[in-house]
């Protein structure tokens, strides 16, 4: 492959990647948790900003890399409206909170791009660039990575960050370059600071140490391990403003929320008991595209084969996630997007070494099938359900539906046609549509409650109309209506 064509393919792989993510962002939905992530991004801009450093700390999770990209969105924008209009909006403005949401989503998407780019380069080194290449290829189409890469959420940013600081340390491994290796204990420290479930990765970075330990016969060895952790919390420390004035305390309750990270979730309660255990593998199978998931299951049936000390961790990286969300209490189908990358590596791989016309077939098929879910579902890429398995409707009928925020906004689209002086109950995801809503959005229902929108969701398989039960209009994809508006008078 020539050098101009590989660049070439690089940017039709970069516009791929963009394409189903950027259209309509801000006016597509905002999900259930986006809103409190905005407010908490102007909290730590504004502890930074009047020196309230023990304010950085806004959440357990701890979101500190969102909250630090973010601020700088709600930054620039806050300037350009101090410069160019008389009053400049807030959050609470309905038609100022899409252009925001856009430009914070659009933020995150891009920084998910540099950090795919990043893991091309390395997997191409890694593995062979027909590999990165088909795996970047698979990252830009599978339509639930899609969809949760929409979102104003940790779970992308985290998922990169992770994966990216394993590449870095692989690539150390093979070729023994050790800025690469410092490199991955920053990406790490960026990973931890999103979301601390990324310690689960941890057991298999040590993996890699004790491989690279005997493979080397260097004494030094707990000397580098000791190094990256090191600097892993050198990273954290500094971008955590809070760590700076209460290291102890912000550690501590760093610390319990590793364990309310999987504990203390009553989804999980509403999943059948026979379910349970499986819960991980049912939302792979409704998750993933029907071509993936097929070449998934022979991938993995290769691996027996295979004496790629790579290829192996990417399949122990894939089971230990697994293993550690189906123990855990907490049931959420994003969870399952940490295993993305290792499964669609493994993936990549058994398919860079089939035939050309193969893998162009390959390639092919999933372009359509991605044609087919734009039409199905677009812009709600996350409300995608395998239509092998049923689609939307069966993972409803079965319990695993979770809405997540989709169709809420043409909700409130709908409802600002009838005018700014009508209220209306939202008893589920109110942040999802109050975001779009010029009337009154109500969390308790009244006699001047004019509307009441409700969804479809784990815990509800129907529209029940308790409070309401005349249906104005539904929302939803093309398979299934899961959001109601109900007129109350």
């Amino acid at each position: 492959m020539t050098r101009t064509k590989y660049i070439l393919i690089i940017v039709a792989l970069s516009l791929l990647f963009l394409l189903p993510r950027i259209p309509k962002l801000g006016y597509d939905f905002t999900n259930t948790d986006a809103f409190r992530w905005h407010i908490r991004s102007e909290n730590f801009l504004n502890a930074i900003r009047y020196k309230k450093l023990a304010d950085t700390y806004q959440r357990y999770h701890p979101g500190v890399t969102m909250m630090w990209l973010n601020a700088a969105v709600i930054l620039v924008t806050y300037k350009y409206q101090l410069t160019y209009t008389n009053t400049p909006k807030s959050l609470q403005n309905a038609d100022y909170f899409p252009i925001l949401d856009g430009i914070s989503k659009g933020a995150i998407v891009a920084v998910l791009l540099v950090m795919l780019i990043f893991q091309l380069i390395l997997l191409s080194k890694i593995f062979n660039k027909k590999t990165a290449l088909l795996y970047v290829f698979l990252i830009c189409v599978e339509p639930y990575m899609i969809g949760i890469n929409r979102w104003f959420h940790l779970t992308s940013l985290e998922v990169f960050f992770g994966f990216t600081s394993l590449l870095f340390l692989l690539y150390w491994h093979k070729y023994d370059k050790k800025m690469f290796m410092f490199v991955s204990a920053v990406f790490l420290g960026l990973a931890i600071l999103t979301k601390t479930t990324t310690l689960m990765l941890v057991p298999i970075l040590l993996v890699i140490f004790v491989s690279r330990f005997f493979k080397s016969h260097k004494r030094e060895g707990i000397q580098y391990a000791a190094l990256y952790f090191l600097t892993t919390v050198a990273v954290i420390f500094l971008l955590f403003p809070a760590l700076w004035v209460d290291p102890i305390g912000v550690y501590k309750q760093l610390y319990d929320a590793i364990f309310l990270a999987v504990t203390d979730n009553v989804r999980s309660e509403m999943l059948p008991v026979y379910m349970q255990p499986f819960y991980y593998l049912i939302i792979l199978g409704f998750k993933l595209s029907p071509f993936t998931l097929i070449l998934a299951i022979v991938s993995v049936v290769s691996l027996r084969k295979t004496k790629d000390f790579y290829l192996q961790v990417m399949a122990l990286s894939f089971l230990w996630f697994y293993f550690c969300f189906s123990v855990t209490e907490k049931k959420i189908d994003r969870y399952v997007l940490a295993m993305f990358p290792y499964l669609l590596i493994i993936c990549a791989y058994y398919l860079s070494g089939l035939q050309k016309r193969l893998q162009l077939v390959y390639v092919l098929m999933s372009l359509v099938f991605l044609g087919y879910v734009t039409y199905v579902y677009f812009p709600h890429y996350f409300a995608y359900y395998s239509p092998v398995f049923g689609g939307t409707r069966v993972a409803n009928n079965i319990g695993v539906y979770e809405n997540g925020g989709a169709y809420f906004a043409e909700a409130a689209f709908y409802l600002n046609t009838k005018g700014r002086d009508k209220s209306t109950y939202v008893p589920n995801s109110f942040e999802s549509f109050s975001s779009y809503y010029k009337g009154h959005s109500q969390r308790e229902f009244d006699t001047n409650t004019d509307y009441v929108v409700n969804r479809l969701d784990i815990d509800r398989k129907s529209f029940d109309g308790v409070y309401c039960n005349k249906i104005d209009k539904t929302f939803g994809s093309k398979d299934l209506q899961v959001v109601a508006v109900f007129s109350c008078k």
